[in-house]
């Protein structure tokens, strides 16, 4: 039987703390989004928002807003734009934010 290279060996160890270390901060990010968002996504704000969410995921989303300040927030600000689009349009224009532009 051929024997492997230490560094064979060397890249198999460095490619498996890798994917450690990666599959740990994916964990990592999926909690912070559950502590924060509640598990409510950004289609579901969005469908909830423009009023064609289920009734389930509307209950799923009202919960959610009680709970999770981020959720109210989001909801806030996507009825407001979506109530007078013009008056977000009109403050990215004055904060030099427009749209298209790439910094």
């Amino acid at each position: 039987m051929e024997e492997k290279p230490k560094e064979a060996d060397n890249a198999q160890h460095s490619d498996d703390a890798t994917i450690r270390r990666f599959a740990k901060e994916v964990a990592a990010d999926v909690d912070y989004e559950k502590r924060t968002w509640g598990g409510i996504d950004e289609n579901l704000l969005a469908a909830y928002a423009s009023g064609v969410c289920t009734d389930e995921e509307k209950v799923k989303v009202e919960e959610a807003m009680k709970r999770y300040p981020a959720v109210r927030e989001s909801i806030e600000v996507a009825q407001s734009m979506m109530a007078d689009p013009r008056s977000w349009t009109d403050r990215a224009d004055r904060s030099g934010d427009k749209p298209g532009r790439n910094p």
